[in-house]
């Protein structure tokens, strides 16, 4: 076995709870299953088409070989070491639902306590945690590693509302080396990820687009109430909504960059089954040309 520390650092508040789910707790098993699904994602080249039907056989068997099915044990373990993002405080996940208090100029104001208020874990400079990534060599090697940890916390978020800019973390040190604090290259998408099949489109969520807004904002409230208020306006299916016995988890991913002390929007667009995406484009529209 062999060892990979990656410091992290909370971009925006986290609605991540422990076993009562209401105290704030950063969980490894959160992380792990973020990272399986990022996994996931990141491989439809592991699709096969026979006779017309997809076959899930060589996606399944890679996935339980890494992260342990019914016969086999996990590659990889995880443990979450200096932690210091715990808060007391409450805040609203809803910011882009404004109260007659709210000023538009004062975007914490939107924060403050709602009926949809709940605890969180800490964001900012000086909070941050340690993620000791653990695992087989003979299965995996660094590189691999190193690359699904990068791309689960560039693409994704943790905890509640993560599809939409919360729960957002930064990777700051790679086994005591500092990681570069500007933006993505370009050509990142490329470079970082890309493993798909582009040819066909089987019913399961793998990575179809990334889109990074190169505009900055100054602060991450801002952004997030625009990704709520535009979330909202453009609400449809092919979104994610829930109503009476329908629920419908949103195929776009809108995770937050810090980077030289400014924030970017950075959003991935999974592969769905709906027909009609308008919707979608005038979201991503909104949020990465501002």
């Amino acid at each position: 076995m062999k060892t990979i520390t990656f410091t992290c650092e909370t971009i925006t508040p986290m609605f991540l709870a422990g076993a009562d789910g209401t105290t704030p707790e950063l969980r490894a098993p959160s992380i792990k299953g973020a990272l399986r699904f990022w996994w996931r994602a990141m491989n439809g080249d592991l699709f096969v088409k026979k006779n017309k039907h997809w076959d899930y056989t060589k996606l399944s068997e890679q996935e339980g070989k890494i992260f342990g099915d019914t016969k086999i044990r996990s590659a990889i373990i995880l443990r979450i070491l200096n932690e210091s993002v715990k808060g007391k405080t409450q805040i609203s996940l809803t910011p882009h639902h404004r109260s007659n208090y709210c000023h538009k100029d004062k975007p914490n104001c939107y924060f403050k306590n709602n009926r949809c208020s709940k605890s969180f874990l800490k964001e900012g400079r000086f909070v941050n945690f340690d993620l000791a990534v653990c695992f087989d060599d003979k299965i995996l090697d660094q590189q691999e590693v190193e690359k699904l940890v990068k791309v689960t916390f560039l693409l994704g978020g943790l905890g509640k509302r993560s599809r939409r800019g919360f729960g957002s973390v930064r990777i700051t040190q790679v086994d005591g080396k500092k990681e570069c604090s500007s933006l993505p290259e370009e050509n990142f998408t490329d470079t970082l990820i890309l493993k798909r099949n582009q040819d066909f489109y089987p019913d399961y969520p793998f990575i179809k687009d990334i889109k990074m807004g190169n505009q900055p904002y100054h602060n991450y409230e801002t952004l997030l109430i625009k990704i709520g208020e535009n979330s909202h306006l453009n609400k449809h299916d092919s979104l994610g909504y829930a109503y009476p016995k329908r629920r419908l988890a949103s195929p776009i991913y809108t995770s937050i960059i810090k980077a030289d002390d400014k924030f970017y929007p950075i959003i991935t667009t999974l592969n769905s089954t709906f027909g009609e995406t308008s919707n979608q484009d005038k979201y991503k529209q909104a949020i990465l040309s501002s």
